[in-house]
């Protein structure tokens, strides 16, 4: 659930049009999903297995929505 929310997040970060707000907002994005791969007690397993697509999910959205 956290993974989605920061999704919806991300795409909320960009509609200011500030390249250093976005910034920001998409590294403390970044840093949510790996606390929660580190530390999150619910969906571990499942969360664990697809941490390669969540980042490539996450990096490929950030390029997309900075250009």
């Amino acid at each position: 659930m956290v993974i989605l929310v920061t999704f919806f997040l991300t795409i909320f970060s960009v509609i200011h049009f500030k390249r250093k707000l976005f910034a920001i907002g998409y590294g403390l994005g970044m840093t949510t999903i790996i606390l929660t791969l580190l530390y999150g007690t619910k969906e571990t397993a499942s969360l664990t297995s697809n941490a390669p697509t969540i980042f490539l999910t996450t990096f490929y959205r950030g390029f997309c929505l900075v250009y």
